[in-house]
């Protein structure tokens, strides 16, 4: 009965636990939320508990509704509390209390006896983790110890020359030193490893010995209790790390330092995994004394090194242990996407994917086709430094890695720009060809690649968009047989095929070609994502502007979305754009709806909560700068929602927040080297440092600076001394960099192609965002001004400035096949363009949109089916200044948006809108005029 009105009140345990004072109570205590739980499955349940439920979940009930609602479970209680007495005719008599109090006791033991289990499956995995952690220091500090001997033979081998090199001698004391430490804190962290492990051990004991005690106790109680299902196995994905070898160079010790730091953090991770289990089971810290190192788990004993040839997980749900041991007993160390689960392994082959983050969609789906044949597969994210020698990194590549070495191509692994055809031949000729056996490649690219890549015999997988075909290409390239397996294994199913797009996939921008860096934000934001419970799979990428927020987000998209049935891109600078877009997902999701927005916008809000048709679906709000205005529009469900913002209230709103900053400097120079490779590393250097590091300003000034015969020294000092001004100013609002950068870019485009800049100062009397250039096209051409009506007239004028206009990234072309040629211009483009722009230019500019627009009115806003081009004109009426015209075709297209809005629903815009207008029309117009009433008839409805 609880259960029902806490259903009934949509009111879950936790919140009913947050709600629950100690008013409630007799005794003056709250219970914990485990003990509230337990009480409501029937365990120490109290007449307390059942009043205080109703008084939460049904506060508005007066006296006498609370007493009538109160009626039937009280009855109930007292019939419980002295029930008549049950006998079998030959034995004594039992109460239902007393039933009731064994079925609680066999209740409270199979709480704590999963709670043992638990425990102890934890401490197992503790004390292996430490076994392992001990056996790879074990074989560390013998090689720190080599290495201490062999640095000081050195030192002493220099002592004994009557000169010597102070700098190397001194060099070489700083090593030693360095070394010797390590030595020291190896020995530290073994003694702890050790220590460790013989503490889990006295958990692991206890709780097993503890779950035979209450497994006694259930069948005493209770013939018909079942015993629960054992506990599982857990493994994460593993990439072997051989030991180091004793070389006495800088590089080695660093190895050690990275590794101690590892160590660090696993024992910290198990040391809380066990002390958890401890306090579960009612152990003290002191009563975890060392033990011998002979296992005793529930029947089977063994030693410890056994344990550590022996066990070998095969399922992983949380995070993966960062040591473990293979089947050659060799250790290693865990490096792998988070998200991908192993399957059980039983052959013995085993592949390591070596791929850039880019190609990550790739790497799955490879790893998974090869994990369901029972091949032990590794992941590592190729993202080496730009100064590394590729040879020395392809080497330690193919010492590290288990089995053969399968590369997946791409300009991202290659990462062309930085590294030149030569170079990548030189390494693939001296690393892969002695050894060809150890290596195999996929090519995901249609880019040209260096020619000793051939050494790889790369399979194509571009030209394919068929899964089978791609697998047995990529089969082929690894010597394997080919048989076709299910897509999915039990209730797990497998990654998407990159090359098949989403069932649904909307509004996406193209993907950057020429993204760069991010990695840590994507694993970031992805991370959080797929952590979250459902309903709360809420991100906010939020920044200033020009910081990438908006290609990061699409980056996110075309990089994870074959993890997902369902993404769809929404403009949501603007609560209509919003609406609409989110409307426009209802057919795309096969939802049998009328026409009207708002019934679609219901039915795809209620389907995505639902996660019917589809639960794996990620939704992607652009611009939303004002979260008051859209945030009853966001969805709940199973799925995930990334927003943009530069508004970080969002986290009002139940989001998460996510930052993101400019530009590190070597994420700075590889971008501007992609954009522009005829510059070196030194000079993309200083020309990030003159533009700090913000990557919109970046693209557009490298863009145009690759293709220009200025140096980027002379470039600077422009920046530094200011150029002449008479052509292009821009608004002092902005920092000085951006000022001087937006006049040097302005002029330049003036000077090349005129063109471009007229059509730039066309779109910033368009709101910023998405904009229909396409409206300039269709309208009369009649009356235009001479050097608009040439631009819009001639194809060829028109197609050369929008190109222009890319290649320096200040537009961006839009994918939405559905709405015609659309330009986005990000909105500190549009500020800085619209502030400063001549003024016998700013009249023409802004009757020509304005007349656009007018003629884009199809004058039927009662029509559902001209409802989406109703939506795509009304956000554009306030940077066009279309209130303000005495153009009657002009008013009427106020009052027809107007009306539009009324009937889609859009309310709280259309007031706005209303007020906004009668504010200007009384002054324009007069309240007697007939528009003016016609105006106030809208706004009142």
């Amino acid at each position: 009965m609880l259960r029902s009105w806490l259903d009934e009140a949509k009111v879950p345990v936790r919140i009913l636990h947050q709600r629950l004072t100690v008013d409630h109570f007799t005794s003056g205590q709250l219970p914990t939320l485990r003990k509230l739980r337990a009480q409501l499955a029937g365990e120490g349940l109290s007449w307390d508990l059942v009043e205080a439920v109703a008084d939460v979940c049904f506060p508005d009930d007066d006296g006498d509704a609370g007493s009538l609602r109160l009626t039937g479970p009280k009855e109930l209680w007292h019939r419980a509390q002295s029930a008549p007495t049950a006998t079998d005719g030959s034995g004594p008599q039992v109460t239902a209390r007393e039933v009731l109090e064994t079925q609680r006791q066999a209740l409270a033991a199979y709480e704590e006896l999963n709670r043992a289990r638990r425990a102890f499956e934890a401490s197992e995995q503790a004390r292996h983790q430490a076994l392992l952690i001990a056996t790879y220091l074990f074989g560390m500090l013998g090689q720190a110890q080599a290495k201490v001997l062999e640095l000081t033979r050195r030192i002493d081998a220099l002592n004994r020359y009557a000169v010597r090199e102070r700098s190397d001698g001194h060099g070489l004391e700083q090593t030693l030193h360095r070394a010797e430490q390590q030595e020291l804190q190896l020995r530290t962290q073994l003694s702890r490893a050790e220590s460790d492990r013989d503490r889990a051990q006295k958990v692991a004991d206890h709780a097993a010995r503890r779950i035979d005690e209450l497994e006694a106790e259930l069948a005493a109680l209770s013939a018909q209790t079942e015993a629960a299902s054992p506990p599982g196995d857990t493994s994460g994905l593993l990439l072997p790390v051989p030991l180091p070898q004793p070389q006495p160079d800088e590089a080695d010790l660093d190895v050690v330092d990275n590794a101690l730091e590892k160590v660090r953090f696993a024992l910290d991770r198990e040391y809380d995994a066990v002390q958890e289990a401890a306090e579960d089971l009612g152990l003290r810290v002191a009563e975890l004394t060392p033990g011998n190192q002979t296992i005793s788990i529930r029947g089977r004993t063994s030693s410890a090194a056994d344990d550590a040839r022996s066990t070998q997980p095969d399922r992983m749900q949380g995070p993966a242990p960062l040591f473990a041991t293979t089947a050659d007993n060799s250790v290693t160390t865990a490096f792998a996407p988070a998200d991908v689960s192993r399957q059980p392994s039983t052959a013995a082959s085993a592949v390591t994917i070596s791929f850039a983050g880019f190609n990550r969609a790739w790497a799955v789906w490879i790893g998974d086709r090869l994990e369901r044949r029972g091949h032990r597969v590794a992941y590592q994210r190729w993202d080496p430094p730009a100064d590394a020698p590729l040879v020395d990194l392809l080497r330690k590549l193919k010492l590290a890695a288990e089995g053969k070495v399968l590369i997946i191509i791409s300009e991202w692994y290659l990462h062309l720009g930085p590294r030149t055809h030569e170079e990548w031949n030189a390494a693939l000729r001296e690393v892969v060809a002695p050894e060809p056996s150890r290596f195999a490649a996929v090519s995901v690219t249609t880019a040209s690649v260096p020619p000793a890549t051939s050494n790889l015999a790369p399979a194509d997988l571009t030209n394919t968009k068929s899964a089978d075909e791609a697998e047995r290409r990529l089969l082929a390239s690894l010597d394997l047989p080919y048989e076709p397996i299910p897509d999915a294994i039990g209730n797990k199913r497998g990654p998407r095929f990159p090359s098949a797009a989403p069932e649904v996939w909307g509004g996406v921008p193209r993907r950057n070609t020429r993204f760069t860096g991010r990695e840590p934000l994507l694993n970031d934001a992805y991370n959080t994502l797929q952590g979250s419970e459902p309903g709360t799979g809420v991100l906010t990428l939020h920044g200033m502007s020009g910081v990438g927020k908006t290609q990061l987000a699409a980056e996110y998209a075309n990089r994870f979305g074959a993890e997902y049935d369902v993404v769809w891109w929404v403009s949501a600078d603007k609560r209509v754009t919003c609406r609409q877009k989110l409307a426009e997902l209802a057919p795309a999701l096969g939802l049998s709806t009328g026409v009207e927005y708002g019934e679609r916008l219901r039915a795809a809000r209620d389907a995505l909560r639902r996660g019917e048709p589809y639960s794996r679906w990620l939704l992607i709000l652009d611009g939303a700068d004002e979260p008051d205005q859209i945030w009853d529009l966001v969805p709940t469900g199973p799925g995930h929602v990334l927003i943009t913002s530069r508004n970080p209230e969002w986290s009002e709103h139940n989001s998460k927040l996510l930052e993101v900053p400019v530009y590190g400097r070597g994420e700075s120079i590889a971008f501007i080297r992609r954009r522009a490779p005829r510059l070196t590393e030194a000079e993309a250097d200083q020309l990030a440092e003159a533009l700090e590091d913000l990557p919109l300003l970046m693209a557009q000034t490298a863009g145009w600076l690759n293709d220009s015969d200025l140096s980027v020294k002379d470039y600077i000092g422009l920046l530094e001394h200011g150029i002449d001004q008479d052509v292009v100013k821009v608004s002092a609002d902005f920092p000085l960099a951006f000022q001087t950068a937006w006049s040097i870019l302005l002029n330049k485009l003036h000077e090349t192609v005129p063109e471009s800049v007229d059509l730039l100062r066309l779109c910033t009397f368009f709101a910023p965002g998405s904009i229909p250039v396409r409206l300039l096209k269709e309208m009369p051409h009649d009356d235009l001004p001479e050097q608009l009506s040439g631009l819009l007239d001639n194809p060829l004028l028109w197609n050369r400035a929008i190109n222009r206009l890319r290649q320096y990234s200040m537009v961006r072309l839009e994918s939405d096949e559905s709405s015609g040629e659309t330009l986005y211009l990000h909105r500190m483009v549009h500020q800085i363009v619209h502030a400063d722009m001549p003024s016998e230019d700013r009249l023409e500019f802004n009757d020509v949109v304005r007349q656009a627009l007018v003629a884009a009115d199809p004058r039927r806003p009662e029509d559902t089916r001209l409802w989406p081009r109703y939506a795509e004109i009304v956000p554009h009426l306030e940077h066009s200044d279309v209130l303000k015209s005495k153009d009657a075709a002009a008013q009427l297209l106020v009052l027809n948006c107007l009306h539009y809005m009324y009937l889609s629903g859009e309310y709280h815009a259309g007031i706005k809108l209303g007020e906004r207008a009668m504010n200007v029309w009384r002054a324009l117009l007069g309240e007697n005029h007939p528009r003016f009433w016609e105006l106030t008839r809208h706004y009142a409805n």
